[in-house]
């Protein structure tokens, strides 16, 4: 993260501005800076957690999401995913929000550092667990 960037970022934190989080999103995807490579690492499913609290016990794991799949969000379709139009709305709130706590906070020094996320969409019966590549440069 560069001075400027992380200067603007604690000036909105000392406002109180932070929770607007997607603020924060769209006007780093509209400057380039939000450049992501999501791929599903896994799809778990509770069979048991399904037949107690769902209306439909044979429900599965995820339909929308593949094992492997992966995709590259940036500029040009940030606002495609983030409309819900590409992906699932609750598995984006959980990417966002790791990725934003990774840009912000060093609990995780190590993740930090090669700008990589895991998060977990917040479905509790079948979530998708996600990494997320902030900035990837290989492609």
């Amino acid at each position: 993260m560069d001075r400027r960037r992380f200067c603007k970022l604690s000036a909105m934190a000392a406002l109180g501005v932070c929770g607007k989080v997607s603020m924060a999103r769209e006007a780093n995807a509209a400057s380039g800076f939000a450049r992501w490579r999501i791929t599903v690492l896994r799809r778990e499913c509770f069979p048991d957690l399904q037949s107690r609290y769902l209306s439909d016990p044979e429900t599965g794991p995820c339909q929308m999401f593949s094992t492997g799949q992966t995709f590259v969000v940036d500029e040009s379709n940030y606002r495609e995913y983030a409309s819900g139009g590409k992906f699932c709305s609750r598995a984006w709130r959980s990417i966002t929000e790791a990725v934003d706590a990774s840009m912000k906070s060093s609990v995780c020094a190590d993740a930090n550092a090669r700008n990589v996320a895991i998060a977990s969409c917040g479905d509790g019966t079948r979530p998708v667990i996600f990494c997320i590549e902030i900035d990837p440069s290989d492609d």
